[in-house]
C-alpha cells in the first residue's frame, strides 16, 4: 500500500510539472501571437463594421 502511494504521488508531482511546463509554452506563444499581429494595423471601420 505504502508503495503504491508513493507510485501516486511521483506521478502525480510529474503531471503538475508537466501542465506548469505547457502553460509556460501557452503563454510564450501567446506572446509571439501578440507580436506577429500587433504589427498588421487594421483598416478603418465605421460603426456598423463596413470598411471606409
Amino acid at each position: 500500500m505504502e508503495a503504491a502511494a508513493w507510485i501516486l504521488a511521483f506521478g502525480l508531482a510529474s503531471i503538475e510539472e508537466s501542465t506548469t511546463d505547457m502553460a509556460d509554452g501557452h503563454i510564450d506563444n501567446e506572446l509571439l501571437v501578440r507580436s506577429m499581429l500587433s504589427k498588421i494595423q487594421p483598416a478603418p471601420h465605421d460603426g456598423n463594421g463596413s470598411v471606409q
